[in-house]
Order: structure tokens, then sequence, then C-alpha cells
């Protein structure tokens, strides 16, 4: 109860230091999560006089983390917005060369994948395998590589799996 107070009383300082300074504190975007393990009642929190929120999840620079800390919905947000870009590189890019299409890849997609992994990274396999399915599809589409596996499909496009990209940029 002492923690709660303690917070309480910094977002009243916060609060009037803005007053001050005459900055407003834009309170629609703020939320209060509860991350302690017991789940019990969460006390109401307050910045001047709005009441924040409570949520069980939140989206902050483009990741979303749940009051668990993991990262579940943020990977299937990312592999939902990959997927669709990958049907629109198919359906856009006349050529289906496959170099053309690997870097259109690299540009376009990729970076919806691994933007900001060193935090969210998953440990979890079926979140990499979630990840690693958007790759998987990609190669496959490529015109003379359906027939291959996984892995003789990256070794012949030159490309790495998601999760060794992951673990080489941490």
């Amino acid at each position: 109860m002492h923690d709660v107070m303690t917070l309480q009383d910094s977002q009243n300082r916060l609060k009037e230091w803005s007053d001050i300074w005459q900055l407003q504190i834009s309170t629609t975007k703020c939320v209060n999560m509860n991350l302690l393990k017991s789940r019990s009642v969460c006390s109401p929190f307050t910045v001047g006089d709005d009441t924040l929120p409570v949520q069980t999840a939140v989206k902050d620079l483009g990741m979303t983390v749940n009051c668990s800390l993991k990262y579940s919905k943020h990977v299937d947000s990312i592999v939902g917005r990959a997927r669709q870009r990958v049907g629109l590189l198919f359906k856009c890019f006349v050529t289906r060369h496959a170099d053309s299409l690997i870097r259109a890849f690299k540009v376009y997609i990729r970076p919806i994948l691994e933007y900001a992994s060193n935090i969210w990274s998953p440990i979890q396999i079926g979140l990499n395998d979630k990840l690693e399915s958007v790759q998987r599809r990609f190669t496959k589409r490529i015109p003379g590589f359906e027939s291959l596996s996984y892995s003789e499909r990256l070794s012949l496009l030159n490309l790495e799996s998601l999760e060794l990209c992951r673990l080489l940029l941490i």
C-alpha cells in the first residue's frame, strides 16, 4: 500500500510541475496497468481530476505488451501486417524473379518483423514459429522453390532464418 501512495504522490507532483510550466499532460494517452503477480484489486490512480483507466495490454512505440510482460499480442499483430504486405508484394510486383522478390521482402516486410526485436524477441517456440511462418510462406511462393524444404530455400536464396537474425541483433 505504501508503494501505491508513493506512486500517486509522484503523479501529483508531476501534475503540479506541469501546471507550473504550463505543459499539459494528455491523460487520454495514460493508462494504469497492474504488473504484480497477484491480480488483486488494482488501485485507481489519478492525474489531476482524471482517473486513469485500467488496462491489461498497452501499445507504446509500436510494441504491444500485456500485464504479464508477454509480447504475444505484438507478435500476432506484426505477423498479420507482414502477411498482408507479402500478399501485396505478390499482387503488385509483376516480376517473379527471385532476387527482386527477396530484395522487396528485405525492404518492405522484414523491418516489420524485426522492429525493436531486441526488446520483445520471443523465447516461446510457438511465437518463433509464427514469425518464421511469414518468411516460410513467402519463400514457398517464389517460382521454382515450391517443392524445396524451408532450409533448402533459405540456403539457395541466401537468406537467414528470422530467429537467427534476431539472435544476431541481440
